[in-house]
C-alpha cells in the first residue's frame, strides 16, 4: 500500500494499478489457459478493510476523495477485486473464482 498519491505514466494511481488493474490483466491473460485446463480456479486475496468503503466505480484513480488516504484507497482496491471476481465468474462459468481475506493479523 502506498500512502501518498503516485501516478504511473500520468495515467493510473499506483495502488489501483497494482491491486486492481494488475490483477485484472494477469487474470484475463490466463483465461485461455484456465479454460483449456479444467478444473480451473482463481483465488484472489482481498481484505476485510474493504468493508470500510462502498464501491465507487467512477473514481478508480481516487481523485474524488479530497485528501489522499492510502488506507481507504487500499480498501477500495480490495472491494474492486471482489466485484471483478464476481463479474469474471459470471462471464466464465467454467472457471471457479473465489475471493477471501486472511482475517485479522495481530
Amino acid at each position: 500500500m502506498i500512502n501518498e498519491r503516485q501516478m504511473i505514466n500520468n495515467e493510473y494511481e499506483a495502488n489501483f494499478a497494482t491491486n486492481t488493474l494488475g490483477t485484472y490483466i494477469l487474470t484475463k491473460n490466463l483465461i485461455p489457459v484456465l479454460t483449456q485446463n479444467q478444473p480451473a480456479r482463481v483465488f484472489t486475496t482481498s481484505s476485510g478493510g474493504m468493508y470500510n468503503v462502498k464501491l465507487n466505480p467512477d473514481d478508480f484513480n481516487s481523485t474524488q476523495m479530497g485528501t489522499f488516504n492510502g488506507d481507504l484507497v487500499y480498501a477500495q482496491n480490495k472491494r474492486q477485486q471482489v466485484v471483478m471476481a464476481e463479474r469474471l465468474a459470471e462471464r466464465y462459468p467454467s472457471i471457479y473464482f473465489a475471493t477471501w481475506h486472511p482475517g485479522k493479523i495481530s
